[in-house]
């Protein structure tokens, strides 16, 4: 990282603060945003901790904005895609009580799809508040990882910082690709 940008972060830490969170959030809206790639800076600035809930904070506004967005344009997009119809049937075959956590475990392995989902939940009757919590508790335990993962890295010098978090990333996605390859043969 630059130093200039580290030290114009240093001396405006809440301002700081606050551009992340946004762009955190604008990565999860605009999809092709890597979001990732904006926490391994803000790792450096604020330490692994706090740069941990800010994009937490920053990726829940984006998840609830991608949902109301899908909320938004609900009607006509369920008229045009038939897997959209398909995710609204799967929902409602749910009983209510194992809708949160059908909607986390939904969540676990597709963090790297993460921004399509809260658009494509948007689209179904789950509700904003299941919708809410499913996916902080589905996301935590991939964000949280990443985060820890970079924050050891850190200890080992600039590269391992960038190393470790990305590997892991790199195996979440292969699992998830495998997962979903599995899932569409299953029917």
């Amino acid at each position: 990282m630059p130093a200039w940008f580290s030290a114009f972060a240093e001396a405006h830490l809440l301002l700081a603060a606050v551009v992340y969170v946004l762009f955190r959030a604008i990565a999860v809206v605009v999809s092709p945003v890597p979001g990732l790639l904006l926490d391994l800076p803000a790792i450096s600035i604020f330490g692994w901790g706090p740069a941990f809930v800010l994009a937490e904070i920053g990726i829940m506004i984006g998840a609830m904005t991608a949902f109301a967005i899908g909320r938004l344009f609900r009607e006509r997009a369920i008229a045009r895609f038939a897997f959209l119809r398909k995710v609204r049937e799967w929902e409602m075959t749910l009983p209510p009580s194992e809708r949160f956590v059908s909607w986390v475990v939904l969540r676990l392995p597709n963090s790297p799809a993460f921004d399509y989902i809260s658009y494509a939940a948007g689209l179904t009757d789950c509700s904003p508040t299941l919708f809410f919590w499913s996916t902080l508790i589905g996301n935590v335990p991939f964000i949280l990882t990443f985060f820890v993962l970079a924050g050891v890295g850190s200890s080992f010098g600039p590269w391992a910082t960038w190393v470790m978090p990305l590997s892991f990333v790199g195996v979440v996605t292969v699992l998830s690709m495998r997962y979903a390859k599995a899932m569409r043969k299953r029917g």
